[in-house]
């Protein structure tokens, strides 16, 4: 594919290496790979030199030059050593805690595994960063082993293992109250503590270290620990709290992941301070609070001393805090682009400093209780590509700066307070894929420039006040997924142009005020799995073409004014009455709860029955119009039309006007 130009495969499941063969494209000018599972040096011949951090963003286990914001590769005489994991490892134990040590652990194995030090399965699971192995016997198997040859310094192949004589047994013999023999001394010498700091505690911390690789190594592939059953064990055995001066055992320290753990409450004030090294702080999903007395969520403002921080994810704890509003939080790192604070009670306004934070790629304050405006200057944040701001209790106008962030591809403002209109300047938003401005009081008609967001993925505009038509160009999402905008005052006929949605799985329209007859056409989006026009004021027949729909899961069409028959082929044999509810001029099978429709001779001959009494009525007797009715009525009779055997008998005892 020499003259390819662009390839995105962005978004998926891809594993591997990225295949240097791609240095050999030389027209190419987009490249994404981005939010996949790839590891492995990125390229640097060819085009990849012209690259930018977002084409591998999302991908944990890359490295290469620090402009794609990747750790370093070690070169084959680094990979060939196990020293600076089991330094890393050692690093954690000083501080005597089983959460230090543990999360140290994973993460001195997994620079380890990234290094190349350890095959990985073309399985793999991310947690929080670090990339583990799935639980299939053998990688875990591997994985014991290599627990105890970073802990014993030792390795299988050694002189002194020989015959039945294995690295396990070793350690096993010296488990649990001699571990410490076989422990490798210079790990515990480089330590830089003297032995009477060395406390029971650190005993306890590496004799549940080896019980893991004896576990993991057992001869029997059935007695194993597997992997979730490690990582459970890891993390139940947390207890306490972090200790206060937990900074100063780590100066080093580049990478802490400690999440979905119940137990601890606050952030020590001096967590942070001494970890000048730090790029990546995954503390998500515990009970962290903040530090008492404080009213300002302190730990940001600790971030300063940060100057390689990279990522930070403090979402669902419980900082019930407010964000500093001093000029310091925009000063925190230049490195930034990652900064997480979701579902935290979180309370107060966004600062206005906050926008100097220019390096932002990502950003999440949802689920929180902020309120305010949306600071203005948020355009100010060019490199902005996630923002999430939904659930919380913002007001005011969308700001005309946010149209400036053209990297954009997330945008989640839903459920908020928010009023005004979409500005048709959004259509400087081309990158954007997921929309979602539902649940808020927005209003005025949808902008055409909303249509020119081709690459849109999904749209909720749902539950707000827009009014007017809704725009014909919407047949331009080639790419649309999910499309909601019910619950709203939209109006006039739904636009032919839907039809174009092909790759549509989700349509909500429902609770509009949308007439006309529903689209022949619609026939057409082939993939639709949910439809919903419910609550209108459509009119006309069902159209049969929907039978086509072959993919249609739930199809609403209740309360409207539709008539006629009911279609009865395709996905209509399974729907129910409720998908029907409140249109009164239906006919169909019984089970819809509708009148039987009459068959096309029944239709015709009530037709001609109806033109007898019209031709009679032409004559203006009071006396030939009863007549011929009488008569019509006969006719309607002796043909079948009519099982009721007393219609003439309604009409006995009409007295007749004398002229």
């Amino acid at each position: 594919m020499l003259n390819l130009d662009t390839i995105d495969l962005s978004h998926n499941k891809l594993s591997g290496e990225i295949p240097k063969s791609l240095e050999k494209l030389q027209h190419i000018q987009v490249l994404d790979l981005s939010f996949n599972l790839l590891e492995g040096e990125i390229p640097s011949g060819g085009n990849f030199a012209n690259l930018s951090t977002e084409t591998f963003l999302g991908n944990y286990a890359l490295c290469g030059a620090p402009k794609f914001h990747v750790p370093l590769c070690l070169d084959k005489t680094k990979r060939q050593s196990k020293s600076n994991a089991a330094r890393v490892i050692a690093d954690c134990a000083i501080g005597g805690s089983a959460l230090l040590v543990i999360v140290c652990t994973l993460i001195g194995i997994s620079c380890y595994r990234k290094r190349g030090l350890l095959k990985r399965s073309d399985d793999t699971e991310r947690l929080q960063g670090i990339t583990l192995p799935v639980s299939t016997k053998a990688d875990v198997y591997s994985y014991g082993i290599l627990l105890l040859e970073v802990f014993t310094g030792r390795k299988p192949t050694d002189e002194q293992f020989d015959g039945d004589f294995s690295l396990r047994q070793w350690v096993a013999e010296a488990f649990p109250v001699a571990i410490s023999d076989v422990i490798d001394s210079h790990l515990l010498n480089e330590s830089n503590t003297i032995p009477t700091e060395r406390s029971a505690a650190m005993n306890e911390l590496l004799v549940m270290i080896m019980e893991i690789g004896l576990s993991s190594s057992n001869v029997s592939p059935n007695e194993r620990m597997d992997m979730k059953e490690e990582l459970s064990f890891m993390t139940n055995q947390l207890t306490g709290h972090l200790p206060k001066d937990v900074g100063h055992f780590l100066p080093n320290l580049q990478l802490l992941a400690m999440t979905e753990s119940p137990r601890y409450a606050v952030l020590p004030r001096i967590l942070v301070p001494c970890w000048t090294q730090l790029r990546r702080l995954y503390l998500h999903q515990n009970m962290l609070t903040n530090v008492p007395g404080n009213r300002e969520l302190s730990i940001l403002t600790s971030f300063t001393n940060c100057r390689l921080l990279e990522e930070v994810d403090l979402s669902q704890n419980l900082l019930n805090s407010i964000l500093p509003a001093s000029a310091s939080v925009g000063n925190l790192t230049t490195t930034l682009w990652n900064l997480e604070l979701n579902s935290n009670q979180i309370e107060g306004t966004i600062p206005l400093a906050l926008a100097n934070l220019t390096k932002l790629i990502a950003s999440g304050l949802s689920s929180n209780k902020i309120k305010g405006l949306i600071p203005l200057n948020v355009g100010q944040m060019h490199s902005l590509q996630v923002l999430l701001l939904d659930n919380n209790a913002l007001e005011g106008l969308i700001p005309l700066s946010i149209y400036q962030l053209v990297r954009m591809y997330v945008f989640y403002f839903q459920h908020n307070m928010l009023f005004g209109s979409i500005s048709s300047s959004i259509n400087n938003l081309t990158s954007l894929q997921l929309l979602n401005l539902s649940s808020n009081n927005l209003s005025s008609t949808l902008p055409p420039g909303l249509c020119e967001l081709k690459g849109l993925l999904d749209l909720y505009l749902q539950d707000n006040s827009f009014t007017g038509r809704l725009p014909s160009c919407l047949g331009n999402f080639a790419t649309i997924v999910d499309m909601d905008i019910s619950l709203n005052k939209l109006s006039g006929e739904l636009p032919i142009s839907l039809s174009k949605l092909q790759m549509l799985g989700y349509l909500n329209l429902s609770h509009n005020t949308f007439d006309g007859h529903i689209p022949q056409q619609l026939d057409h989006m082939v993939n639709i799995e949910f439809l919903d026009l419910s609550h209108n004021k459509l009119s006309g027949e069902i159209p049969k073409s929907l039978e086509k729909l072959q993919h249609i899961q739930a199809l609403e069409l209740s309360f409207n004014l539709l008539e006629g028959e009911i279609p009865s082929g395709g996905k209509f044999a399974n729907l129910s009455a409720e998908s029907l509810l409140g249109n009164y001029a239906l006919c169909g099978p019984p089970k819809f709860h509708v009148p039987l429709c009459l068959d096309k001779t029944k239709r015709q001959s009530k037709s001609n029955v109806a033109r007898v009494i019209a031709a009679c009525a032409i004559g203006g007797s009071a006396l030939l119009v009863i007549f011929c009715t009488l008569i019509g009525i006969s006719c309607y009779r002796k043909r079948g039309l009519s099982k009721r055997p007393d219609d003439i008998e309604r009409l006995r005892g009409i007295t007749l006007p004398v002229e």
